[in-house]
């Protein structure tokens, strides 16, 4: 943690050179050599690669000095500056795989700050990213992702860098795109503290193709979909804003400075509407670097280094807890209930539908299609394995209509609630599935089942027949509305700003018109309308958790929540990517994959039938060939997981990054749009007229 004179004391740089001083006989000294022997000397130490890294010295010293900074974005942290502004108290973090390695001063009021910084930090990976940061933080960020410098900016409402701190902006970059003994001075463009989400690898890629003041039009658009929501809030329940809500597009201008503007311009403002407002920008500003990486060890004797993997750390998208004065469970919530549909509703609840389909017999073709596989195992394996893959094949082939869909994925536990999924659960024409049914429908309006049993033998009575509805949707809320052991409020539950679930995706309800929902959805494709009217009965309510204060809340809460978050949000991004590309094969949505699955599957079957009745015919040996590829297959899958975490798979991933780190070329600052030179145009449109192109490839991320 910073000192009072914002520098690291000296007992983090210790523990890192009494750890290099132990592995110095094993390691280092032979890096200050040359001999034919070092590729040996160096494969015994690549198995041990994750955890060299916090163990090991530097390879190269970077010479960072921090200038000065323009343009800040100014404070926002109280009711007054909210609406005219202030001059931000602004210093400087300075982050190296997403751990504090400095702080600078603070300047005082002023959008334009000078510090005139230089200070010396170690480099022990070449993949190591900076992080230079102006952003709403705490003092102690988690560690970020692959070793990237960063540097962040901050203000501050008190005389220690430790209290009231507000992040302005950030600006991350590669040290292996940084040439050695090349001195980099210039502008350095600040991206909104709202950006630093995900990884540094993600964040780099996007910055260093991209920079922040292109994406105005989103921005403001952002800006107004953001006031216009807290708007309504503050309208309706009374609430004050958070300054942490505060996103980006207009940079609101001090008290002073907008009375001194509006005396110079006097009248003539009316006539200036053409112009562009200096009170709007696109980024969070610019800061001013100095850089020069240097060598600490001779040519070539950074091979080590080069095959270094720093850990990584993932900021999610939910807001962080600890600049929130009341404790705001909505991002875990929501994050849960995405785990609970994707792996629950359409997955698990999914699969239990299709068996309890066949188990049922509502389908005698697809039953007895699998009973005739079971029963064929005793005449022939070549006869059963032709049967079991006509059998699939048949039901990819009905899973590619939505109506065959429906009915054989869909029950009481995961149907739509609406009259859609009414019909489909009595379609079941079993108690069992109307009673969940029932109860969702009680969850989702926020009620309450004071008598289970009794809702049990009322589910038997909505269905009549042979899965017959004789009333609808709406006539069934009416009647749990009059039913004792049913407490379920009447009013609507879809109201003005309330969180909803439109088909699976989440959004903000911006107006009811009669049965006409307006929504805005959170996050939407290319090809997909940001905002949508549709009928009530599409539109779900999310779970919505009451926030508290955070001074009522037990620190140990706070930390168990914290906990939570993390894992619940990292599980979800890891388990979204495999359940979304199943459901999307499964549905057809992947045609060229789901196409080449079914025609292997039928001529899987017919080379097993024709072998079958044809004894003498070559099928067998196209059977043998089958047999001995899935046997690879299997062999490859294993070896894969039992071998994935042993050293000698780690020497080759070690052998491999050096070899791709050799033939990387640092182009820096070329390659950054994010920068500009001093008094010139910014390197990437040099590169855009002589016609040449840079772009930075990563040989462990995206």
């Amino acid at each position: 943690m910073p000192d009072s004179k914002g520098s690291i004391p000296v007992r983090v740089d210790q523990i890192r050179i009494l750890k290099s001083t132990l592995l110095k006989s094993s390691f280092v000294c032979c890096l200050n050599c040359l001999n034919p022997h070092l590729l040996l000397v160096l494969l015994p130490h690549l198995g041990y690669l994750p955890w060299r890294y916090y163990t090991l010295g530097p390879f190269a010293h970077l010479d960072l000095e921090l200038i000065e900074a323009r343009r800040l974005i100014p404070s926002v942290s109280g009711v007054l500056e909210a609406h005219i502004g202030d001059e931000p108290d602004a210093f400087v973090r300075v982050y190296i795989d997403d751990c504090l390695q400095y702080s600078s001063k603070i300047i005082r009021n002023s959008r334009r700050p000078q510090w005139r910084d230089a200070q010396t930090f170690d480099i022990v990976a070449d993949l190591s990213f900076i992080r230079v940061h102006g952003k709403l933080q705490p003092i102690l960020a988690p560690a970020k992702p692959p070793a990237v410098p960063g540097v962040q900016v901050y203000d501050t409402d008190s005389a220690s860098v430790l209290d009231n701190i507000d992040p302005l902006g950030f600006v991350e970059f590669c040290i292996q795109d940084i040439p050695f003994d090349q001195e980099i001075d210039g502008w350095f463009e600040l991206r909104f503290p709202q950006n630093l989400q995900g990884t540094n690898v993600e964040r780099y890629a996007m910055h260093t193709d991209c920079r922040e003041e292109w994406l105005k039009h989103d921005a403001r658009q952002l800006l107004k979909d953001e006031a216009e929501k807290h708007a309504a809030e503050d309208d309706e329940e009374g609430n004050r804003v958070d300054r942490t809500v505060k996103v980006k597009g207009v940079v609101p201008a001090s008290l002073a400075s907008r009375v001194i503007r509006r005396v110079h311009h006097g009248i003539s403002v009316l006539a200036n509407k053409a112009h562009e407002d200096d009170t709007v920008q696109y980024n969070a500003g610019e800061i001013r670097l100095r850089m020069k990486l240097r060598r600490v060890v001779p040519r070539g004797m950074d091979a080590f280094a080069r095959a270094l993997q720093p850990s990584c750390f993932t900021y999610a998208t939910f807001v962080q807890e600890e600049y929130l004065p009341q404790l705001d469970l909505q991002e875990l919530v929501d994050d849960a209930m995405d785990i609970k549909l994707q792996l629950l509703d359409d997955l698990i609840f999914a699969m239990l539908a299709f068996v309890s389909y066949i188990v049922a017999w509502k389908s005698f073709f697809l039953s007895g299609l699998l009973l005739a596989t079971v029963i064929a195992t005793f005449k022939s394996e070549l006869l059963a394995w032709g049967i079991w893959h006509l059998w699939m094949g048949v039901v990819l082939v009905l899973l590619s209509d939505k109506k065959w869909r429906d009915v054989l994925s869909t029950n009481g536990l995961n149907a739509p609630l609406n009259q859609e999924g009414l019909e489909m659960v009595a379609a079941w024409n079993e108690t069992s599935e109307m009673h969940c049914f029932l109860m969702r429908v009680v969850e989702a309006r926020n009620g309450q089942i004071i008598g289970m049993q009794e809702l049990v033998h009322w589910a038997g009575t909505v269905c009549v027949g042979r899965g017959e509805l004789e009333i609808t949707f709406d006539e069934l809320l009416d009647a749990m509305h009059e039913l004792w052991f049913i407490d379920m409020p009447r009013k609507p539950v879809v109201k003005k700003n309330a969180l909803v679930y439109v088909e699976r995706r989440k959004g903000t309800v911006t107006n009811v018109r009669g049965r006409t929902v307006t929504v805005v959805f959170d996050e939407c494709a290319p090809d997909e309308p940001p905002e949508e009217d549709f009928d009530m009965e599409l539109v779900q309510p999310r779970i919505q958790p009451p926030a508290v204060p955070r001074m009522f809340v037990p620190k140990s809460v706070l930390g168990i929540v914290a906990t939570l978050q993390y894992h619940i949000y990292n599980f979800h991004r890891e388990l979204s990517p495999f359940t979304q590309y199943l459901k999307e094969f499964c549905t057809w949505k992947k045609p060229v994959a789901a196409s080449l699955m079914v025609a292997f599957l039928f001529g899987r079957s017919i080379l097993a039938f024709v072998g079958f009745f044809q004894p003498s015919s070559w099928c067998h040996v196209g059977e043998e060939i089958l047999l001995k590829i899935r046997k690879c297959i299997y062999l490859l899958l294993v070896v894969a997981v039992l071998f994935c975490k042993a050293r000698g798979i780690r020497v080759v991933l070690g052998v491999f990054y050096i070899v791709a780190s050799y033939c990387h070329s640092r182009q820096a600052p070329e390659c950054w749009k994010f920068y500009k030179p001093l008094g010139g145009h910014p390197s990437w449109m040099l590169l855009l007229v002589t016609g040449t192109a840079c772009h930075r490839r990563s040989v462990f991320g995206t």
